[in-house]
């Protein structure tokens, strides 16, 4: 949280996450996100985990330019 980083909270018992997450505000000033997460329980795993994506964006992974294996073939090596 010093480095600005985004901090999420993934955790079954919502009372004392809140006690912790106001602590943690209170201390930093930064916000924490509460995702209530129950890993026992799939269905509540899987709405966690799509509340997380809702929440987050990530970057499209753009896929190798070219093969490794014709490189290799038109070099005679990878690059590094």
């Amino acid at each position: 949280m010093a480095k600005n980083a985004k901090v999420y909270m993934g955790v079954r018992d919502s009372e004392k996450t809140r006690n912790a997450i106001k602590k943690l505000k209170e201390e930093t000033g930064k916000d924490v996100t509460f995702i209530p997460l129950d890993l026992s329980d799939l269905k509540q795993v899987r709405k966690a985990a799509e509340s997380f994506l809702r929440l987050e964006t990530f970057p499209q992974v753009c896929p190798p330019a070219y093969d490794s294996q014709k490189q290799r073939e038109s070099t005679g090596r990878i690059a590094e």
